[in-house]
């Protein structure tokens, strides 16, 4: 009985729960970044194959690092139960506090950028003046045009 069940089980059903939680986070992650950037097919296909890449070899190092490379059966058996206990709990928590973060780190970025872009606002408008094809082949009258848009009283462009 001892070849099937050895007495060492509860720390392997501990270590492996936690890499089926901590595969289980990295999950989230993944679904994290597909719910900020979107995904479309190709990068949902490339994605799920890193993840489950990463999922095989972390599953294998665990094994031989935490059970020194002596695969079990219960092992990945431990490792789903960890995910999946992750998934109905902790995740119901970490996916509202990471949307909560990123929320913040878009608030920090508008308020730290904010005024360069107001600085390039007038450069983008001046840009798009450029590419647009209702300024026709007068050079000089382009950049006042341009400007006068932004500035329509003109008295901005005389101080």
């Amino acid at each position: 009985m001892e070849i099937l069940f050895p007495p060492n089980q509860a720390t392997a059903f501990l270590n492996m729960s936690i890499v089926g939680f901590f595969l289980a986070f990295l999950y989230d992650l993944f679904k994290f970044k597909h719910m900020l950037f979107g995904a479309g097919f190709i990068t949902l296909f490339i994605d799920d194959f890193l993840f489950w890449c990463f999922s095989a070899i972390t599953f294998l190092f665990s094994v031989f690092i935490l059970n020194n490379g002596i695969f079990r059966w219960y092992e990945l058996l431990f490792c789903v139960i960890g995910f999946i206990f992750y998934r109905f709990t902790l995740s119901k928590l970490v996916i509202p506090l990471l949307k909560l973060l990123s929320r913040v780190i878009k608030q920090v970025l508008t308020f730290l950028f904010a005024p360069f872009m107001l600085l390039f606002k007038p450069f983008v408008r001046v840009f798009y003046c450029l590419k647009s094809k209702r300024l026709l082949n007068k050079h000089k009258n382009l950049i006042y045009r341009c400007i006068s848009d932004l500035y329509p009283s003109g008295s901005e462009i005389n101080e």
